[in-house]
């Protein structure tokens, strides 16, 4: 199988995720995509995050209606933080018949990629699909990470899980930024009306 793999913090999973999944499907010629979200993110130590359970829940009510679709929670299993060539190398261990993995990144991640924890042994592990990101100032990604990376052709995307916060806790409404089985979850649990990750 050609898996695509969605690694993020998913606090909330927005309709952006979504569309960036069914590119990445549609593009990357792939049989489907698992969305993973970080336990602990390695970039997000030091930011309030809402609870793992809670985010798991989001991305299950966001994928659930796409059968292509599908959510791991193997970064719960795993040493913190979740750093991706860990879950990678978990992934592989569990899903042997998964005979070709395909990295979901932003254009932004790329740009940091040197900064991973053991970058060489992600990119031996799976090939990377990116898809644009607004990055201000952002130079040329070093042709050594972007070689051989599938770079989605898709608009950027004005939407982000910080600007959904930051929505809500204004007391504007995020429908329609969000599926609507989430939106429904924000609402009945009353989530970022305050500080982020509440």
């Amino acid at each position: 199988m050609d898996v695509g793999i969605f690694g993020g913090t998913f606090d909330p999973p927005h309709i952006g995720h979504l569309i960036i999944a069914q590119e990445a499907l549609e593009q990357a010629r792939l049989d489907c995509v698992v969305f993973i979200p970080a336990m602990v993110p390695p970039h997000k130590r030091d930011a309030r995050v809402s609870p793992f359970p809670l985010r798991l829940a989001m991305v299950h009510a966001a994928t659930s209606t796409n059968p292509r679709f599908s959510v791991s929670d193997i970064e719960a299993t795993l040493p913190p933080p979740s750093f991706t060539v860990d879950t990678l190398r978990a992934l592989r261990r569990a899903e042997p018949e998964w005979r070709d993995l395909h990295l979901i990144i932003g254009s932004d991640s790329l740009l940091e990629l040197p900064t991973w924890r053991m970058p060489e042994e992600v990119l031996r592990m799976a090939r990377l699909v990116v898809y644009p990101r607004a990055v201000p100032g952002a130079t040329d990604p070093s042709p050594a990470y972007a070689a051989g990376a599938l770079f989605l052709d898709a608009s950027h995307l004005p939407v982000s899980s910080s600007l959904v916060r930051q929505r809500v806790r204004s007391g504007r409404s995020a429908r329609y930024w969000l599926p609507d089985s989430v939106w429904d979850l924000v609402v009945s649990r009353r989530l970022y009306l305050s500080e982020e990750g509440s």
